[in-house]
Formats: structure tokens, C-alpha cells, sequence
């Protein structure tokens, strides 16, 4: 089935109560804190170009995306990435996530992506592996599963104790997994992790790293057991 991933206007107001349910449902299964967002929240980013929709040829939603800014544009974070339950495992997160990125690129050229790198979730995940008997290699062709993680982070807010900041980020992790030797993709999913720390974002999204590495390697051992 053909999917097309766009740009939402005014023409894609219809399914902003659909992409809220599905918001909700998702945060629900990654278990995150994500606020509920309003079809009136969801309409007003469509209105002013600031998200990415995907529509099967149907005419089903298949999956959403929009844009933050803060700092006065300085900053952009791509939010709320979906992808309805029926359409996974087709590699549609990774083609979303890729247009909203161009997009933001697009609207805010001299903007800063946040983004904070966390080196110890390659090595976490190769040490989880190795234990199951799995050996690395560096030619894709000769591998039995290709493991493919992109993770971004983003600022979430700051909150003033006393004399102390706490600041909060979130990271957000796309999975999949596929088995190279017939070419399908068993997996792929989407995980959203909140971090504090006091003394910055870069901090406060290491530990949502942190959190998030455990269940990163938890989801990867299955179909590698099997």
C-alpha cells in the first residue's frame, strides 16, 4: 500500500482528533509523561506548516510529526512522532522523522536541533548482546540482524527550587530490527524518556539516556533469542 508522507494543512483538520487518541495511546504504552495535546493544538501547527502527516491511499492516517521552537526560533525540537498501530514495521517512523527534520530545516535554517549524543547505548547494547553469543561485524551484507536505533533529545522545561535549577529533557529513540536474510523488519517501535539534572540540558538528557538504555537492550535481545 502506498504511503505519502506530506507536509498537514487545513486540508488534514479532519484527523487531528485521531492523531490525539494515538498520542495518548502511544504514551500510554511507552508508559512516558507526554501531555495529552488537543485537536485545537494539533490544528494550529497543521495551520502554520509546522507538521508532517502520512496518509495511505486509503486515506487512513498512518502517522504524524510537528515542530517546537524556542529561544525565539533559536531552538527546534521535532515533537509527537506516531505512527498508527497498523502501519509499523514498514520503516514509516524513519520516513517521517526524516521529513520533519527537513522541514525544520526548511522554516528555521539557523536554528540549533538539540541534539546529545550518549556513547554508553552502543556499548550497553553490544555488551547485552555478546552475552547471548552475537558477534559484531562491520559489512552489513554478512550480518544475520540489522540493528538500526536513532535517537534525538530535546529540552523539556526548568524548575527553580530555591536557589536550585532542575532541567528536564526528553530523548526520543526509533528502533528497528530486521533479519537480513529474508529482508523483514520485526521490530520498530518508539520510545520517549524525561531526565533531570541541575546543571543542564545536556546533563538532564544523559539521564534519560541512562533510563532508556535498559529497555533499548531489553526489546533488542527478544528476536535475537528466538
Amino acid at each position: 500500500m502506498q504511503i505519502d508522507v506530506l507536509v498537514a494543512d487545513a486540508s488534514h483538520f479532519v484527523y487531528a482528533d485521531e492523531i490525539c487518541e494515538e498520542i495518548l495511546l502511544s504514551a500510554r504504552e511507552r508508559k512516558t509523561g507526554i501531555a495529552r495535546r488537543t485537536p485545537e493544538y494539533v490544528t494550529e501547527k497543521m495551520l502554520a506548516g509546522k507538521a508532517v502527516i502520512a496518509i495511505a491511499e486509503d486515506g487512513s492516517f498512518a502517522g504524524f510529526s510537528y515542530i517546537e521552537t524556542w529561544g525565539g526560533k533559536q531552538y527546534v525540537a521535532n515533537s509527537g512522532l506516531i505512527v498508527a498501530h497498523k502501519f509499523r514495521g514498514i520503516g514509516l517512523a524513519m520516513r517521517i522523522k526524516t521529513r520533519i527534520f527537513q522541514l525544520s530545516r526548511e522554516l528555521f535554517p539557523d536554528a540549533k536541533i538539540f541534539s546529545t549524543a550518549y556513547p554508553a547505548l552502543q556499548e550497553e547494547l553490544k555488551g547485552a548482546l555478546s552475552q547471548l553469543g552475537c558477534n559484531f561485524v562491520t559489512d552489513p551484507s554478512t550480518a544475520d540482524w540489522l540493528i538500526d536505533i536513532s535517537a534525538t533529545a530535546r529540552e523539556y522545561n526548568k524548575v527553580a527550587t530555591g536557589n536550585i535549577n532542575t532541567y528536564f529533557a526528553y530523548v526520543d529513540a526509533t528502533i528497528s530490527i530486521t533479519r537480513t536474510a529474508t529482508g523483514q523488519r520485526v521490530y520498530e517501535n518508539i520510545f520517549t524518556e524525561k531526565g533531570g539534572h541541575t546543571h543542564n540540558y545536556h546533563q538532564a538528557a544523559r539521564e534519560a539516556y541512562k533510563y532508556l538504555t535498559p529497555k533499548i537492550c531489553k526489546v533488542v535481545e527478544e528476536p535475537v533469542k528466538q
